[in-house]
């Protein structure tokens, strides 16, 4: 975000301020470009620099996670939450902002440190999902924090069929809307060309 004068007087002075949201962000080093266009035919574009450092009140471990696994099966995956300043932490809950997911469980760890279990049915698993997980945190100065964790559910590489589903598959044949058995169907592929009676009907048969 930017802040500026509009219009300076020749010989004048402006004010420009820029500012960085860092509630999104995930790594602790910034740094943003801002680009300043004025009339000035010298110099019609002028581009500043900003960066610095971020000091995350909460650090989660891992940053992201995956929850992925069989097919049919419940999945679940855990987050640890650890103080990243002198300031004590305590998390007070947290949701889904998706509810593609859910939080199961928070329990204090030694060391001021928190463990999140997130978990997913098998029933909501259509495929590949995200979801963020957002935990409220209070520091012992009694400000409330917002902590964030990106969660993706299922799996990127293309779908197989698994081994149980290759065994329960029943083949069947039909001849129009008439299903045949094997024996049937072999009988017909035995046939020279012209005319075989099978199901009560008389079949056209054509080698090729």
């Amino acid at each position: 975000m930017a802040r500026f004068s509009r219009e300076i007087l020749p010989g004048g002075e402006g004010e420009i301020v820029l500012s960085v949201d860092t509630g999104k962000q995930r790594v602790p080093h910034y740094h943003r470009q801002a680009t300043v266009t004025s009339n000035d035919r010298n110099s019609p574009q002028t581009k500043l620099t900003i960066e610095g450092d971020i000091e995350f009140v909460v650090t989660t471990t891992p940053p992201q996670l995956r929850l992925s696994g069989l097919a049919g099966t419940s999945l679940s995956g855990e987050v640890t939450l650890a103080p990243g300043t002198d300031l004590a932490i305590d998390v007070k809950g947290g949701k889904a902002l998706k509810n593609q997911c859910r939080i199961a469980a928070i329990e204090p760890l030694e060391g001021g440190r928190y463990v999140a279990r997130i978990e997913v049915d098998a029933a909501d698993l259509p495929g590949m999902l995200r979801d963020i997980v957002e935990f409220e945190v209070l520091t012992e100065d009694g400000k409330s924090h917002k902590s964030q964790v990106n969660v993706s559910i299922g799996d990127e590489r293309s779908a197989h069929v698994g081994m149980d589903a290759i065994l329960s598959a029943m083949p069947r044949l039909f001849l129009g809307d008439v299903e045949i058995s094997e024996d049937e169907a072999r009988g017909l592929l035995r046939e020279s060309e012209g005319l075989a009676f099978l199901k009560n009907r008389w079949v056209a048969v054509d080698p090729e």
